[in-house]
C-alpha cells in the first residue's frame, strides 16, 4: 500500500509539472499546440482523471472516464490536426467522448481502442521513415500505444461476470501498469520540448 501511495504521488506531481510546462509552452510558442496536440491531449486526460478521482467518491462512474476520453482524443488529434482548427477538434472530442462515456459500451470501447492503436502505430511508422528531426520521436507513439494497451486490458478484465475486486489478474496488471505509466510520463517529460513535427 505504501508503494502504491508513493507511486500515485510521484505520478501526480509529474503530471502537474507537465501541465505547467505545457501551459508555459502554449503561451510562449505559437505553433506548440498544433505540433504537440496528441501528447497535450493525453496529458490533459490523465490530469483531469486524477483531479476527478481526488474530488469525487463515485469510482464506478469515473472508471470509464479515461477510456472514453484518451483513445478518442488521440485519434482525433492525430487525424484532424492538419485538417481543421483545434477548437473544432476539441469540440468533437469532448462531445464524442461524453457520448462514449455515457454509453459505456464494451464493443464501442474495443473499436475506439483498436483505431487508436492503429493511428499511433501509423504515426510511429511515419516518423520512423522521416529523414528529419521527427525520426528521434518515432518511439513516443509506441510508448503511448503500449500504455493504452495496459489501460484497455483493465477494461477487458472488468467485463461482466469477472470478480473484478478479488481478481488475481488485476493485482498482476496493476504492477505492470504502474511502472510503465510512470515511464511514459518520464519519457514525455524528457522529450516534450523537442517533440515537434516538421
Amino acid at each position: 500500500m505504501v508503494l502504491i501511495d508513493l507511486y500515485r504521488e510521484i505520478e501526480f506531481f509529474l503530471i502537474l509539472f507537465l501541465i505547467f510546462q505545457t501551459g508555459w509552452k502554449l503561451l510562449t510558442e505559437p505553433n506548440f499546440g498544433n505540433q504537440n496536440l496528441a501528447v497535450i491531449t493525453y496529458i490533459s486526460v490523465w490530469f483531469t482523471n486524477k483531479i476527478l478521482y481526488f474530488t469525487f467518491d463515485n469510482r464506478e462512474m469515473l472508471y470509464y472516464f479515461f477510456h472514453a476520453f484518451a483513445p478518442l482524443g488521440l485519434i482525433l488529434s492525430l487525424w484532424l490536426k492538419d485538417k481543421i482548427k483545434i477548437v473544432w477538434i476539441v469540440l468533437i472530442w469532448v462531445l464524442g467522448s461524453l457520448l462514449l462515456w455515457y454509453l459505456s459500451n464494451y464493443f464501442a470501447y474495443f473499436i475506439v481502442y483498436c483505431i487508436a492503436f492503429s493511428v499511433l502505430m501509423r504515426e510511429a511508422i511515419k516518423s520512423a521513415k522521416s529523414r528529419s528531426k521527427v525520426l528521434q520521436h518515432s518511439y513516443l507513439p509506441i510508448v503511448i500505444a503500449i500504455d493504452l494497451f495496459f489501460a484497455f486490458s483493465a477494461v477487458v478484465l472488468n467485463l461482466k461476470g469477472l470478480n473484478w475486486a478479488n481478481s488475481q489478474f488485476i493485482g498482476y496488471l496493476k504492477y505492470l501498469i504502474m511502472p510503465f505509466s510512470l515511464l511514459t510520463l518520464i519519457i514525455i517529460y524528457v522529450k516534450f520540448r523537442r517533440y515537434t513535427a516538421d
